[in-house]
């Protein structure tokens, strides 16, 4: 067998590997001291022991906080609600969901108890590593879009008190998201340089 063949091999061998046991990070999710991946939700002394078969199945939950969101914006902005009716309506889809989540995954798994967390990394470091620089960029780059659009329309029209009080709160979180993530990108920035 030739050098170049055998190279191919251990590449190949390796992308399956990191395909099938992919880096998992988040809130609320550890490693113990024997590396097993626990979840182990805040005010909880139980962490729920996360097997490797089950992390795809695991990420389809722990997207419910970004939906919720985008659903209760999405009713603000699409249905018109006022602010409040539209936060209702997120939390109403996060709350269904995560009971959702621990009785349908949760309660399927092993735990271990107390869990005592281990102290994490701080929180722009771990999310500097979750995404490609290019991502970070176009996430950055939406947001600000969005913010910039919603704020000519709203200088541009005639709004209500409610209508302006919503603009300025989305304007105000999607600025917030576009802030977080463009720290996260700095730090992934200066980290590459290093």
């Amino acid at each position: 067998m030739t050098k170049a063949r055998m190279k191919t091999k251990i590449r190949t061998k390796t992308r399956k590997t990191q395909a099938e046991y992919p880096d998992i990070n988040g809130m609320f999710i550890y490693h113990d001291e024997l590396h097993r991946i626990v979840y182990a939700p805040l005010f909880s002394r139980r962490g729920y022991l996360i097997p490797k078969s089950q992390i795809h199945e695991f990420y389809r939950y722990t997207q419910r906080t970004m939906i919720s969101i985008f659903i209760g914006l999405a009713a603000t902005v699409l249905l018109g609600m006022n602010v409040f009716d539209g936060f209702f309506t997120g939390l109403a889809v996060y709350l269904v969901w995560t009971g959702y989540f621990s009785a349908r995954f949760l309660n399927q798994l092993a735990t271990v108890e107390p869990f005592h967390r281990p102290k994490k990394e701080n929180y722009f470091i771990t999310l500097s590593r979750k995404y490609s620089v290019a991502t970070f960029c176009g996430l950055i780059a939406l947001s600000l879009v969005f913010v910039l659009v919603l704020g000519i329309v709203t200088m541009t029209g005639a709004p209500t008190p409610a209508e302006l009080t919503t603009n300025l709160i989305l304007m105000s979180g999607v600025g917030l998201f576009a802030l977080i993530h463009a720290i996260a990108l700095i730090i992934r920035w200066k980290t590459d340089q290093a």
